[in-house]
């Protein structure tokens, strides 16, 4: 977020109610939000409702009212009016930080109705009673005030927007340092064993990370030597001793001992030999790893080597995994609850990895959370979780579960899919809604096959849907439900068709409800649900398609575009000059006029050249906008030629043949056209001059031999 252009914008709020305190409290306020410059990415303005059910302000409703770019700089909003004193109206431009934290540009809450209402920004009284107005000259200009500190830590509002921390959280990353803390650091004291203590500063760690060092210990307990850790250690330092074990993994991690003199820590040998135990690698590496110079994974890089580099000397270079533990993942909940599975990610990769937690695709488990979150590496570019980790460190996650739609004395099946350095590990789920002695297994893995996910169809009729049956370990009778809905979202579609016992169905518009036909261009999405005969059901990924723009004349123009243009869409050339009305549109020419065509390449046979004679060929193009430019596009000239921007063909040939080659022109509109030629070189005659084609200047050798 650019935080100059934050500065920049400021809100004007017209509020219009009657003149009563009992109107304004049971009515709907209609605020017009203004703006001094247009909205720009990552900006927006919001309305929200707060209230103060602690020390803290609680959100309890809030509606987007734009975000990102708009031409607009007004808009109206019809706010609803708290009955209880304590709740309060914000109104508010924000500016969206780099893991979604929204940075107030400026409010204004209307408060106590009751009593005289007051407009305040950041507790900040900038006018006077309200009730004193007239009811349509209620306008307030909101000033900003950047040195506000909302959240009492320290930083104001313009401090906490650079070091992109959250302004109404003091602790932005739950790491057990303060924002100013994680921000300009403190001195520690780090008392490594057979070494004098040593202050070190802490500047450097991440306000927005709670493991900076990505060493398995949250930074506040690194500074702190918080319980049960209970060691002071450096932050900003993945391994504090350097003895080639990471700090979380560390059982001393200020101490390091070599009793064999061999150059290696002790503790780094110890720590592998177990790593290997742990995650089930082959045994012979740990006589490997007893020999500094051995090669206990089998890369071609020594134990020793790999201790001096920081590398994992029991996994080859390049090779990328993930382990989900406890797997597969077990989950026992009663009906209609809302239950939360922990679970930990763990990486086995060559060197620190960054990687992606998959959303389940069944609707009863919510998007996995990390429980110690990585703003920087919340979400990729499909709202998955991401994480940073380093061997053998655990990634604690949590998984909300909702059972609201399932059924009881039933087993529900999903995976858990974790992908780091392109590999993907999968683990499956199995949720027990109060299972019995031997509980119905719902239905698995009914897949969407086409049209695939994203396609434009080519028509609007006859649209066949198609999926993958799904399995039912109990043998029961299985039957789907197809979902299809105009609309973007993540909800269930609207229902198109129930009880299908099939694995296809013919789309339809649902609104219209014309069978076998769907609307012109518009976004649908799908699902198909199945069923078994206990009521338990599998759920389908939700995927899009759309459906085409008509073209009734099919001259490339679609027919609302014809209708903007003024072209006549059931004629395909307007204008009768012979070219189609798309083609002219999109190559910059009128399709209303016909003495205005795309730039046309005039084609005429080029005449031949002559080895060892200087040569000319003039290339000609029409319509357009002249000031032609030409050039090359495929193939290449005889040999010793070669084409001007102007659109001549100059030279001198040195070997005869045919040719043939391909040009483009240009013109002042920037349309272009090819087409491809020949041009013929021949040989110089030998014959007597005056033999028929050997007489004419140029071509023979006068007094042959």
């Amino acid at each position: 977020m650019n935080c100059s252009r934050v500065g920049r914008i400021a809100l004007m709020v017209l509020l219009y109610g009657a003149a009563s305190v009992t109107a304004w409290a049971t009515q709907y306020i209609a605020v017009e939000l203004k703006t001094s410059e247009q909205l720009r990415w990552g900006e927006f303005l919001r309305i929200e409702l707060y209230e103060y059910l602690t020390d803290r302000p609680h959100v309890y409703q809030y509606d987007l009212v734009q975000r990102g770019p708009s031409d607009k700089t007004r808009w109206y909003y019809d706010c609803p009016v708290p009955d209880e004193s304590e709740r309060q109206i914000f109104i508010q431009a924000c500016g969206e930080g780099s893991y979604g934290t929204m940075y107030p540009i400026s409010q204004a809450k209307l408060i106590d109705f009751a009593r005289p209402r007051y407009t305040y920004v950041r507790n900040v009284l900038i006018e006077r009673n309200m009730a004193q107005h007239a009811p349509l000259a209620n306008t307030v200009v909101l000033n900003i005030d950047y040195n506000i500190d909302v959240d009492g830590d320290g930083l104001g509002t313009t401090q906490e927007m650079a070091y992109k921390t959250n302004p109404w959280r003091s602790d932005s990353d739950a790491d057990m340092l303060d924002d100013p803390v994680d921000s300009t650091g403190t001195v520690i004291t780090i008392s490594i064993a057979g070494q004098a203590p040593v202050n070190n500063s802490t500047l450097g760690t991440d306000p927005i990370n709670p493991d900076s060092d990505n060493d398995g210990v949250m930074d506040g307990v690194e500074v702190y030597g918080l319980a049960p850790y209970g060691f002071v250690t450096d932050p900003n330092n993945p391994d504090t001793d350097g003895d080639g074990v990471i700090d979380g993994l560390d059982p001393n991690p200020l101490g390091a001992t070599d009793a064999n003199g061999d150059g290696i820590a002790d503790e780094w040998v110890s720590f592998w030999t177990n790593q290997v135990a742990v995650w089930g690698y082959n045994p012979a590496m740990i006589a490997a790893l007893l020999n500094p110079d051995g090669d206990a994974d089998g890369d071609g890089i020594s134990n020793r080597a790999e201790y001096q580099n920081g590398s994992v000397p029991i996994v080859t270079n390049g090779h990328c995994e993930a382990r989900i533990v406890p797997s597969p993942l077990v989950i026992t909940a009663a009906p209609n609850a809302l239950v939360t599975a922990a679970f930990d990610v763990v990486d086995l990769s060559w060197q620190p990895s960054t990687g992606t937690i998959l959303q389940l695709i069944q609707p009863w488990a919510d998007k996995a959370n990390l429980r110690f979150t990585n703003y920087k590496l919340q979400f990729d570019g499909n709202e998955h979780v991401r994480f940073y980790s380093r061997f053998g460190v655990r990634v604690p996650c949590l998984l909300p579960i909702n059972t609201a739609e399932l059924c009881a004395d039933t087993v529900y099946s999903d995976a858990l899919r974790v992908v780091v350095g392109g590999c993907t590990t999968t683990c499956a789920v199995l949720l027990y809604v109060s299972p019995g002695a031997n509980p119905n297994r719902a239905p698995v893995g009914c897949t969407l096959l086409a049209p695939a996910n994203g396609v434009r169809l080519s028509s609007i009729l006859d649209q066949h849907l198609t999926w993958r049956a799904a399995s039912d370990a109990d043998s029961d009778t299985v039957t789907y439900d197809v979902h299809c809905e105009l609309g973007y979202g993540g909800i269930t579609p609207t229902l198109m068709l129930a009880n299908q016992s099939g694995t296809e169905a013919i789309a339809f518009d649902v609104g219209e409800g014309v069978p076998g036909t769907l609307v012109s261009n518009r976004v649908y999405r799908w699902q198909v649900i199945a069923k078994d005969s206990h009521g338990a059901q599998c759920w389908s990924p939700i995927w899009e398609f759309s459906t085409p723009v008509p073209d009734a004349d099919g001259d490339g123009l679609f027919d609302d575009d014809e209708e903007t243009l003024g072209t006549n869409k059931n004629d395909p050339d307007s204008d009768d000059d012979g070219v189609l009305d798309g083609e002219e549109y999109y190559r910059g020419a009128n399709p209303l006029d016909r003495f205005d065509q795309p730039v046309q390449i005039v084609v005429q046979p080029l005449p031949p050249a002559t080895i060892g004679y200087p040569y000319c060929g003039e290339l000609r193009a029409g319509w357009g906008a002249p000031g032609y430019q030409w050039e090359m596009y495929n193939g290449w000239l005889p040999a010793g030629l070669e084409l001007t921007p102007a659109g001549t063909i100059t030279g001198m040939p040195v070997q005869a043949g045919l040719r043939s080659f391909g040009v483009r022109v240009r013109d002042q509109r920037e349309d272009t056209t090819v087409t491809n030629l020949q041009l013929e070189v021949q040989a110089r005659g030998t014959g007597p001059a005056g033999a028929l084609g050997h007489g004419v200047l140029g071509h023979g050798r006068i007094g042959g031999q």
